[in-house]
């Protein structure tokens, strides 16, 4: 693929769930061969996709011919917007997508008058905690964890995750 590739941020339509979940099952390979994840790759369910969905908080970045290359499923909870996953195909990593769908959820954030974004991630893979600390969010102390973060960060380490990995992260820019 070029160096540049043409893209834009959109809603995400019922009939590309399954599309979104194709794209995440290729992303794992990118994290689990940076050492971020073990194990055999799996996708959000359908689903919590469709929750997302309904909700408007599940959106995409298409590229000039509307075909999905990416995608942000966030959640809000409370105050707080939480990332649930955010996934670019590996073929067009580091263009521009993934931080154009983060500043899409802190602008969300913003519309939604909330409190902070907020996602979990690998503590020392390039393109986790690295790049969102590059793109405004910063790590979380522990007595900053809301209940959610913390209960999130606890079922990422009983499914298998190294916790000195795992690290809270958070957007209180608008």
């Amino acid at each position: 693929m070029d160096d540049l590739v043409s893209f834009s941020i959109r809603p995400a339509r019922r009939n590309e769930i399954e599309t979104l979940r194709q794209i995440e099952l290729d992303a794992f390979f990118a994290l689990r061969d940076a050492g971020g994840i073990p194990g055999e790759p799996s996708a959000t369910s359908a689903d919590s996709l469709f929750v997302m969905l309904d909700n408007g908080l599940l959106v995409v970045a298409v590229n000039s011919e509307d075909r999905p290359l990416g995608f942000l499923g966030a959640t809000q909870i409370g105050d707080e917007l939480y990332i649930n996953e955010i996934d670019v195909l590996r073929a067009v990593q580091g263009k521009g997508l993934g931080k154009a769908l983060i500043v899409w959820a802190v602008e969300e954030m913003g519309r939604r008058r909330l409190r902070r974004a907020t996602l979990t991630t690998d503590r020392f893979v390039r393109f986790n905690a690295p790049f969102y600390a590059r793109n405004g969010f910063r790590v979380l102390a522990d007595d900053e964890l809301s209940s959610h973060l913390r209960q999130t960060l606890g079922h990422q380490i009983k499914c298998g995750l190294d916790p000195a990995r795992r690290v809270a992260m958070a957007s209180d820019k608008h």
